[in-house]
């Protein structure tokens, strides 16, 4: 095994850059926090030396993000993991705002509700951090929203785009308007899409065939002309922001966006979703100074909700794995509020600090045998309520020309509890005691950094990480898990999960190559997962069992990450992104979610306005699986992506043209993380007009 590992890893390595921008204040930032700057010029993103227009999907991007994987259960909403982490262990914010999805099965993670379009730029944080956005194990993905700006030089701007792929017909249309003004500003944006449904790759007659039985048992199939059926998606997302100057360092924000979803299948899951919505909205009080200690300090108040419905009307009876038909409404509802400033201590000492408190409200229902007498309605999230109140503060010294030192701390108190008679009766089912349960959390961690201005670097990072259980965690009643087969029910008395990480950055940069080697680990302790309850029966039909929430004593998680950047040319560069991780718990049970060796390698050519790249991305087998966590082995694979890009200038306008092949051998696969093996697209040929004014 080792072998095929290193002969892959010689194989694979060395060729994609991590493009990893980060603003100029925040030096932090090196080697924990990837800030990847979305929107800077006039639409164009930059990620992994591939070039995109607002017309990306937000998982495309992800997807080339160091240490990011995705889960896919179709052709929408893939769920981004960290270094072998999701759900309650990172956080996903916007904004800096908490934002939980409505979905008991996951189908809405947050990063559904956002688009290229809107954003500004992306941050990624390893661990806990002020920039994680709360008590966190492995860290957070903060996706900031385009701002509107004034004083611009050109009072009028915007953008037009129309797309369209060749795979499930996929076709989109954007469009985006700024004002400038000297104390007024203001931005509208918005995006419509649509797709049918996809075919993947390898031969239709051969997958129809080798792959029918196989399908079927798994819960999902293909049309007579091999494509995977419910795997449609429909949306609509428009944002806008507003600017008022107060004077000349205070200033007043409002935004909004509206994301709204209907028609989306899930062909990975027994349901799809019918409507899927959110509304989030925010009033922010900045000040800032640049020639004061007190630099910066941000106020805000935000609000969202989130409106999910998933069932399986459109199923045929064959189909439906409850052998019943089933509606299940989920509402998440959040209002919070922090102030964060950044205070000049001296010349060599920056300190930040930030509070915050929010409340999250979550019910859920499912409605077995929906649209019929015998209908009965029970809550699957039995009107679950979260209270957070946090503080934070990081202390940041520069030691010197080279070296940096920074030491944090947050605090947080953290109550769950059910809101309603109503719930705490049907919560009385599984567990009999309080339902209410209080946590004290808090997070640390230190930070040293050598910088020099010869070409070998280094930062170390150590950190306690902590979290309170999900409310899915403490009081979901009965959901069933498409990966492992087991209903899942909660357990108000799992502890909260901790873990010690450390983190290892050495650097390298000599004329135009570059070079980052990150080691990192992560060991828990009251690992949180799922144990089988003989005495408990399960509600979904040929369910294997019933699985409750509670604690393992201790796992841990270690990987290591290269980038590579080279610029071999003035006009030709060449990048390299490669990530491996592992990890156990105390039973030797292999955890989930890892996913195994895994490269993204790019070459990109300019001249003369056109940009032409080829991309190879693949990942090694993955047999480091445990039947405790319903995971199997998954193959190796290897696509190979490429495409062009012209620009023409007209005056100060621009007109983008851009086509591009993924997949372009066709090539049958899957990720270990994908529910069900669900096969990702084959060939597909993506073509975008952008209007730039």
């Amino acid at each position: 095994m080792y072998k095929k590992i290193i002969t892959a890893a010689i194989f694979l390595l060395p060729i994609s850059l991590t493009a990893q921008n980060t603003e100029k204040e925040d030096s932090v930032q090196t080697g924990f926090l990837q800030t990847v700057i979305v929107n800077s010029t006039k639409s164009n993103i930059n990620f992994n030396g591939q070039r995109y227009d607002g017309q990306a999907r937000t998982e495309r991007l992800l997807d080339n993000i160091s240490g990011i994987s995705l889960i896919s259960r179709g052709n929408f909403a893939q769920e981004p993991v960290l270094r072998g982490m999701s759900d309650g262990q990172i956080n996903v914010t916007i904004n800096c705002m908490r934002i939980f999805g409505a979905c008991t099965n996951r189908m809405d993670p947050a990063t559904c509700y956002i688009e290229p379009n809107n954003m500004q730029s992306v941050q990624v944080s390893s661990g806990p951090g002020l920039e994680a956005g709360g008590t966190t194990i492995g860290g957070g993905m903060n996706f900031n929203l385009r701002q509107a700006t004034i004083n611009v030089p050109h009072k009028w701007s915007g953008t037009a785009g129309t797309g369209f792929e060749t795979n499930a017909a996929a076709r989109q249309l954007l469009g985006n308007l700024q004002y400038s003004g000297k104390h007024f500003a203001f931005l509208v944006d918005g995006i419509y899409r649509k797709a049918g449904n996809y075919t993947p790759g390898g031969n239709k007659d051969e997958n129809i065939s080798k792959y029918g039985e196989w399908m079927e048992e798994n819960g999902f199939s293909v049309d007579e002309k091999g494509r995977v059926n419910f795997s449609q998606y429909q949306k609509w997302n428009l944002h806008a922001d507003a600017l008022y100057q107060l004077s000349a360092h205070q200033s007043l924000r409002a935004d909004y966006l509206r994301d709204e979803g209907s028609n989306i299948g899930y062909p990975a899951l027994p349901m799809d979703v019918d409507f899927d919505r959110a509304n989030v909205g925010s009033i922010t009080h900045e000040y800032t100074n640049a020639d004061k200690r007190l630099s910066s300090w941000q106020t805000k108040i935000y609000y969202n909700d989130v409106h999910h419905d998933m069932n399986n009307f459109n199923r045929s009876e064959d189909e439906v794995m409850m052998m019943t038909r089933m509606d299940m409404p989920g509402r998440s509802k959040t209002s919070g509020a922090f102030t964060q400033l950044y205070w000049k201590a001296s010349a060599s000492q920056k300190i930040r600090a930030k509070a915050e408190t929010y409340i999250n409200r979550w019910h859920a229902t499912m409605m077995m045998g929906a649209g019929s007498d015998n209908a009965m309605p029970m809550l699957t999230i039995p009107d679950a309520q979260r209270t957070v109140a946090g503080l934070d503060i990081s202390d940041e010294i520069n030691l010197g020309n080279s070296w940096q030192f920074t030491a944090g701390m947050r605090l947080e108190y953290n109550r769950s509890s059910i809101y309603s008679s109503e719930g705490k009766m049907m919560l009385m089912d599984v567990y009999m005691d309080d339902p209410n349960k209080t946590n004290w959390l808090y997070n640390a961690f230190l930070q040293l950094g050598y910088h020099p201005a010869s070409p070998l670097g280094f930062d170390v990072k150590l950190a306690r990480g902590m979290r309170a259980p999900t409310l899915k965690e403490s009081y979901a009643l009965y959901l069933f898990n498409n990966v492992d087969g087991y209903d899942y029910v909660g357990n108000p008395a799992t502890k909260k999960e901790a873990s010690f990480n450390s983190e290892l950055n050495v650097f390298y940069s000599i004329n135009n190559f570059k070079a980052t080697l990150k080691g990192f680990g992560y060991f828990f302790h009251n690992y949180i997962a799922g144990f089988v309850q003989p005495g408990l029966m399960p509600q979904t039909m040929n369910a294997n069992g019933v699985k409750q929430y509670g604690n393992i004593s201790s796992a841990y998680i270690a990987g290591a990450s290269l980038l590579l950047g080279w610029n071999i040319a003035s006009q030709l560069s060449f990048n390299s992104n490669t990530t491996w991780q592992t990890g156990k718990d105390k039973n030797e049970n292999y955890l989930p979610l890892i996913a195994p060796l895994k490269t993204t390698n790019t070459i990109t050519y300019n001249t003369h306005n056109w940009r032409f790249f080829a991309a190879g991305a693949g990942a090694a087998a993955q047999h480091n699986t445990s039947n405790f966590y319903g995971e199997t082995h998954t193959p190796g694979y290897f696509i190979m992506n490429a495409g062009a890009t012209k620009t023409i200038a007209v005056k100060e306008q621009q007109i983008i043209i851009g086509l591009t092949c993924n997949n372009i051998f066709n090539k049958y696969y899957y990720e270990h993380l994908d529910v069900i093996k669900l096969p990702r697209q084959g060939r597909n040929f993506i073509m975008h007009l952008t209007y730039n004014f």
